[in-house]
């Protein structure tokens, strides 16, 4: 477990790491970006370039092995008060272009177009309908969160399987 807040955090200063002895790598990161703690949405092309720049570097990093990254699509959050008061904008608007832009990013087979061993996992049929049903208004209630937990182990069962 690596935590990662902002993509940047990646780039400013060297990261040790044990990913390449990693099988799977997943990644999940936007949450921030669109806006709390910074008070500010980090624009949504920018958020996809830099999320390409952590899957090449994640792909550097676990060169050496044939481990599979996937980069899941951050969810909406419901309108809780920071929303409300312009300091945090995770609401469908933004997050819908976080998630098209990555889309577009990726192949039909959900692999991203420019990089080798980087797929796209898209949360999106999963946590849309759900976006306002979170107990805490921050975290996925738990209906999503198990349904997600069941695609995850099911792109670890086909690897397994050498299933593209």
């Amino acid at each position: 477990y690596d935590e990662l807040h902002f993509a940047d955090e990646w780039f400013k200063k060297e990261k040790r790491t044990k990913l390449q002895f990693c099988t799977f790598v997943f990644v999940l990161f936007g949450h921030w970006d669109a806006g709390y703690p910074k008070r500010y949405p980090t624009p949504p092309k920018k958020f996809a370039e830099a999320a390409i720049s952590v899957l090449r570097r994640l792909e550097n990093i676990t060169v050496g092995s044939s481990a599979k990254i996937y980069l899941a699509t951050p969810n909406v959050h419901p309108m809780g008060w920071r929303i409300l008061q312009c300091q945090d904008w995770r609401f469908p608007a933004l997050i819908d272009q976080y998630n098209k832009i990555l889309r577009e990013q990726a192949d039909q087979s959900f692999k991203f177009k420019i990089l080798n061993r980087s797929y796209f996992v898209d949360n999106t049929d999963v946590m849309d309908p759900i976006w306002d049903s979170a107990a805490g208004w921050n975290h996925p209630c738990r209906h999503g969160l198990r349904e997600m937990s069941y695609r995850v182990l099911s792109l670890m069962r086909r690897k397994k399987q050498n299933i593209p």
